[in-house]
Protein backbone atom coordinates (compact mmCIF):
# COMPACT_ATOMS: atom_id res chain seq x y z
CA UNK A 1 0.00 0.00 0.00
CA UNK A 2 1.25 3.50 -0.80
CA UNK A 3 -0.24 6.95 -0.39
CA UNK A 4 -0.12 9.29 -3.36
CA UNK A 5 0.55 12.97 -2.91
CA UNK A 6 -2.20 15.36 -3.99
CA UNK A 7 -2.92 15.62 -7.68
CA UNK A 8 -3.70 18.84 -9.53
CA UNK A 9 -7.32 19.95 -9.13
CA UNK A 10 -8.53 17.80 -12.04
CA UNK A 11 -6.39 15.19 -13.79
CA UNK A 12 -7.69 13.37 -16.87
CA UNK A 13 -5.78 10.83 -18.98
CA UNK A 14 -6.77 8.27 -21.58
CA UNK A 15 -4.41 5.29 -21.34
CA UNK A 16 -3.97 1.59 -22.11
CA UNK A 17 -2.83 0.40 -18.68
CA UNK A 18 -3.74 0.68 -14.99
CA UNK A 19 -1.94 0.68 -11.64
CA UNK A 20 -1.80 -2.78 -10.07
CA UNK A 21 -0.34 -1.67 -6.74
CA UNK A 22 -2.67 -1.01 -3.83
CA UNK A 23 -2.74 2.72 -3.11
CA UNK A 24 -4.90 5.48 -1.71
CA UNK A 25 -5.10 9.27 -1.89
CA UNK A 26 -7.31 12.16 -0.89
CA UNK A 27 -9.09 12.50 -4.21
CA UNK A 28 -11.91 10.81 -6.12
CA UNK A 29 -10.76 8.41 -8.82
CA UNK A 30 -13.12 7.49 -11.66
CA UNK A 31 -12.04 4.98 -14.28
CA UNK A 32 -14.19 4.75 -17.41
CA UNK A 33 -13.73 1.69 -19.61
CA UNK A 34 -13.78 2.53 -23.32
CA UNK A 35 -12.70 -0.93 -24.39
CA UNK A 36 -11.89 -4.28 -22.76
CA UNK A 37 -12.50 -5.00 -19.08
CA UNK A 38 -10.67 -4.92 -15.74
CA UNK A 39 -11.17 -5.77 -12.09
CA UNK A 40 -11.25 -2.89 -9.61
CA UNK A 41 -10.27 -3.89 -6.08
CA UNK A 42 -11.65 -1.23 -3.73
CA UNK A 43 -11.38 -1.64 0.04
CA UNK A 44 -10.40 -5.29 -0.55
CA UNK A 45 -13.56 -6.07 -2.56
CA UNK A 46 -13.31 -6.96 -6.25
CA UNK A 47 -15.62 -5.57 -8.96
CA UNK A 48 -15.51 -6.38 -12.68
CA UNK A 49 -15.71 -3.29 -14.89
CA UNK A 50 -16.75 -3.84 -18.51
CA UNK A 51 -16.89 -1.61 -21.55
CA UNK A 52 -19.13 1.40 -20.91
CA UNK A 53 -18.84 1.28 -17.10
CA UNK A 54 -17.11 3.33 -14.40
CA UNK A 55 -15.29 2.20 -11.30
CA UNK A 56 -15.42 4.82 -8.56
CA UNK A 57 -13.15 5.04 -5.53
CA UNK A 58 -13.62 7.73 -2.90
CA UNK A 59 -10.87 9.48 -0.90
CA UNK A 60 -8.73 7.18 1.24
CA UNK A 61 -10.27 3.98 -0.06
CA UNK A 62 -7.46 1.55 -0.87
CA UNK A 63 -7.72 0.51 -4.50
CA UNK A 64 -5.88 -1.08 -7.41
CA UNK A 65 -6.68 -2.69 -10.75
CA UNK A 66 -6.07 -6.08 -12.39
CA UNK A 67 -6.60 -7.14 -15.97
CA UNK A 68 -5.48 -9.63 -18.58
CA UNK A 69 -2.42 -7.93 -20.06
CA UNK A 70 -2.68 -10.06 -23.20
CA UNK A 71 -5.96 -8.30 -24.01
CA UNK A 72 -6.06 -4.61 -24.99
CA UNK A 73 -7.85 -2.10 -22.76
CA UNK A 74 -8.58 1.59 -23.17
CA UNK A 75 -9.62 3.60 -20.15
CA UNK A 76 -9.98 7.17 -18.95
CA UNK A 77 -8.50 7.92 -15.53
CA UNK A 78 -10.20 10.91 -13.93
CA UNK A 79 -8.91 12.19 -10.57
CA UNK A 80 -10.24 15.24 -8.76
CA UNK A 81 -10.89 16.64 -5.29
CA UNK A 82 -14.27 17.62 -3.90
CA UNK A 83 -13.41 21.33 -3.90
CA UNK A 84 -14.19 21.48 -7.61
CA UNK A 85 -17.76 20.37 -6.85
CA UNK A 86 -18.79 22.89 -4.16
CA UNK A 87 -22.50 22.20 -4.69
CA UNK A 88 -22.21 18.62 -3.44
CA UNK A 89 -18.83 18.43 -1.70
CA UNK A 90 -20.37 18.16 1.77
CA UNK A 91 -22.40 15.15 0.63
CA UNK A 92 -19.42 13.53 -1.06
CA UNK A 93 -17.03 14.15 1.83
CA UNK A 94 -19.24 12.23 4.27
CA UNK A 95 -20.27 9.38 1.97
CA UNK A 96 -19.07 6.35 0.06
CA UNK A 97 -20.83 4.48 -2.76
CA UNK A 98 -22.92 1.48 -1.74
CA UNK A 99 -21.79 -0.13 -5.01
CA UNK A 100 -18.74 1.53 -6.67
CA UNK A 101 -19.77 0.76 -10.25
CA UNK A 102 -21.76 3.10 -12.47
CA UNK A 103 -23.27 2.12 -15.82
CA UNK A 104 -24.47 5.21 -17.72
CA UNK A 105 -27.67 4.92 -19.71
CA UNK A 106 -26.42 7.42 -22.29
CA UNK A 107 -22.82 6.34 -22.84
CA UNK A 108 -22.44 8.47 -25.98
CA UNK A 109 -23.09 11.63 -23.97
CA UNK A 110 -20.75 10.46 -21.20
CA UNK A 111 -17.96 9.67 -23.66
CA UNK A 112 -18.43 13.07 -25.30
CA UNK A 113 -17.96 14.78 -21.89
CA UNK A 114 -14.85 12.70 -21.21
CA UNK A 115 -13.41 13.53 -24.62
CA UNK A 116 -14.04 17.25 -24.06
CA UNK A 117 -12.26 17.08 -20.71
CA UNK A 118 -9.33 15.27 -22.30
CA UNK A 119 -9.09 17.87 -25.07
CA UNK A 120 -8.91 20.58 -22.40
CA UNK A 121 -6.40 18.89 -20.12
CA UNK A 122 -3.86 21.70 -20.34
CA UNK A 123 -3.13 23.74 -17.20
CA UNK A 124 -3.95 27.22 -18.51
CA UNK A 125 -6.87 29.02 -16.86
CA UNK A 126 -9.37 28.64 -19.70
CA UNK A 127 -8.70 24.92 -20.11
CA UNK A 128 -9.16 24.39 -16.37
CA UNK A 129 -12.42 26.36 -16.51
CA UNK A 130 -13.75 24.22 -19.36
CA UNK A 131 -12.57 21.02 -17.70
CA UNK A 132 -14.34 21.99 -14.48
CA UNK A 133 -17.58 22.62 -16.37
CA UNK A 134 -17.51 19.25 -18.10
CA UNK A 135 -16.66 17.55 -14.82
CA UNK A 136 -19.72 19.09 -13.16
CA UNK A 137 -21.94 17.76 -15.93
CA UNK A 138 -20.34 14.33 -15.62
CA UNK A 139 -20.51 14.29 -11.81
CA UNK A 140 -24.15 15.34 -11.94
CA UNK A 141 -24.98 12.36 -14.14
CA UNK A 142 -23.03 9.91 -11.99
CA UNK A 143 -23.72 10.89 -8.40
CA UNK A 144 -27.39 11.72 -8.99
CA UNK A 145 -27.86 8.10 -10.04
CA UNK A 146 -25.67 6.41 -7.42
CA UNK A 147 -26.68 5.29 -3.96
CA UNK A 148 -24.37 6.91 -1.43
CA UNK A 149 -24.22 5.79 2.19
CA UNK A 150 -22.69 7.52 5.25
CA UNK A 151 -18.99 6.88 5.63
CA UNK A 152 -18.67 5.69 9.22
CA UNK A 153 -15.03 4.70 8.88
CA UNK A 154 -11.91 6.76 9.52
CA UNK A 155 -12.42 10.49 8.98
CA UNK A 156 -10.78 11.14 5.56
CA UNK A 157 -9.38 14.47 6.77
CA UNK A 158 -7.63 12.76 9.71
CA UNK A 159 -6.10 10.15 7.44
CA UNK A 160 -4.99 12.80 4.96
CA UNK A 161 -3.34 14.83 7.71
CA UNK A 162 -1.46 11.77 8.94
CA UNK A 163 -0.30 10.70 5.50
CA UNK A 164 0.66 14.22 4.43
CA UNK A 165 2.77 14.60 7.57
CA UNK A 166 4.56 11.34 6.82
CA UNK A 167 5.13 12.24 3.17
CA UNK A 168 6.56 15.63 4.11
CA UNK A 169 8.74 14.48 7.04
CA UNK A 170 9.87 10.91 6.33
CA UNK A 171 13.50 12.02 5.94
CA UNK A 172 13.49 13.19 9.56
CA UNK A 173 13.71 10.94 12.57
CA UNK A 174 9.94 10.79 13.03
CA UNK A 175 7.99 8.64 15.47
CA UNK A 176 4.34 8.16 16.35
CA UNK A 177 4.74 10.60 19.24
CA UNK A 178 5.75 13.31 16.75
CA UNK A 179 2.49 12.84 14.85
CA UNK A 180 0.59 12.83 18.13
CA UNK A 181 2.12 16.15 19.19
CA UNK A 182 1.86 17.80 15.78
CA UNK A 183 -1.64 16.62 14.81
CA UNK A 184 -3.12 16.32 18.32
CA UNK A 185 -4.28 12.78 17.59
CA UNK A 186 -3.68 9.91 20.01
CA UNK A 187 -0.72 7.82 18.82
CA UNK A 188 -2.56 4.56 19.46
CA UNK A 189 -5.38 5.74 17.22
CA UNK A 190 -2.82 6.67 14.55
CA UNK A 191 -1.35 3.17 14.81
CA UNK A 192 -4.85 1.72 14.43
CA UNK A 193 -5.43 3.80 11.30
CA UNK A 194 -2.26 2.45 9.72
CA UNK A 195 -3.32 -1.13 10.37
CA UNK A 196 -6.87 -0.50 9.15
CA UNK A 197 -6.28 1.63 6.04
CA UNK A 198 -2.65 1.29 4.99
CA UNK A 199 -2.36 -2.39 5.92
CA UNK A 200 1.10 -1.94 7.40
CA UNK A 201 2.70 -0.53 10.54
CA UNK A 202 3.81 3.08 10.91
CA UNK A 203 7.55 2.30 10.80
CA UNK A 204 7.11 0.03 7.80
CA UNK A 205 5.28 2.77 5.93
CA UNK A 206 7.94 5.39 6.73
CA UNK A 207 10.63 2.98 5.53
CA UNK A 208 8.71 2.45 2.28
CA UNK A 209 8.64 6.21 1.68
CA UNK A 210 12.37 6.45 2.32
CA UNK A 211 13.14 3.61 -0.07
CA UNK A 212 10.93 5.12 -2.77
CA UNK A 213 12.83 8.41 -2.44
CA UNK A 214 16.16 6.54 -2.45
CA UNK A 215 15.24 4.72 -5.66
CA UNK A 216 14.68 8.04 -7.37
CA UNK A 217 17.98 9.45 -6.12
CA UNK A 218 19.88 6.33 -7.22
CA UNK A 219 18.62 6.79 -10.77
CA UNK A 220 18.64 10.58 -11.09
CA UNK A 221 21.82 11.53 -9.20
CA UNK A 222 25.43 10.45 -8.80
CA UNK A 223 25.31 10.69 -5.00
CA UNK A 224 26.94 7.83 -3.12
CA UNK A 225 24.79 5.16 -1.52
CA UNK A 226 25.94 6.32 1.91
CA UNK A 227 24.89 9.91 1.21
CA UNK A 228 21.52 8.79 -0.13
CA UNK A 229 20.92 6.57 2.90
CA UNK A 230 21.35 9.48 5.29
CA UNK A 231 19.48 11.95 3.07
CA UNK A 232 16.31 9.84 3.04
CA UNK A 233 16.32 9.38 6.79
CA UNK A 234 18.23 6.22 7.73
CA UNK A 235 20.61 6.38 10.68
CA UNK A 236 22.96 3.70 9.34
CA UNK A 237 23.88 2.36 5.92
CA UNK A 238 23.33 -1.15 7.25
CA UNK A 239 19.67 -0.49 8.10
CA UNK A 240 19.22 1.25 4.73
CA UNK A 241 20.64 -1.73 2.83
CA UNK A 242 18.47 -4.15 4.81
CA UNK A 243 15.27 -2.20 4.18
CA UNK A 244 16.15 -1.57 0.53
CA UNK A 245 16.70 -5.29 -0.09
CA UNK A 246 13.46 -6.20 1.68
CA UNK A 247 11.34 -3.74 -0.29
CA UNK A 248 13.09 -3.72 -3.67
CA UNK A 249 14.33 -7.29 -3.83
CA UNK A 250 17.87 -6.12 -4.63
CA UNK A 251 20.64 -4.05 -3.09
CA UNK A 252 20.94 -0.31 -3.78
CA UNK A 253 23.98 -0.93 -5.98
CA UNK A 254 22.16 -3.58 -8.00
CA UNK A 255 19.12 -1.31 -8.34
CA UNK A 256 21.22 1.60 -9.64
CA UNK A 257 23.09 -0.62 -12.10
CA UNK A 258 19.91 -2.26 -13.40
CA UNK A 259 17.90 0.95 -13.82
CA UNK A 260 20.81 2.92 -15.28
CA UNK A 261 21.44 0.18 -17.83
CA UNK A 262 17.79 0.13 -18.89
CA UNK A 263 17.62 3.91 -19.29
CA UNK A 264 20.77 4.01 -21.42
CA UNK A 265 19.78 1.14 -23.71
Amino acid sequence: MFYEQNHPTITVNIVNSLVNKNHLHNEYELIYCFDGSFDAIIDSKSYTINKGQFSISFPNQGHYYCYDRSQPIKVCILIFNSQVLPEINKILDTSIPLHPIYTPSNFEYIEELIQKMYENRRHDDFSILKRSGYLKLLAGEIFMNMELIPNRKTDPKILSSIMDYCNNNFASNIHLKDLEEHLHINKYYISHIFREKVKMGFNEYVHSLRIKAAQKLLIETDETITTIAYNVGFNTVRSFNRSFLKISGMTPGEYRATKTKKSSS
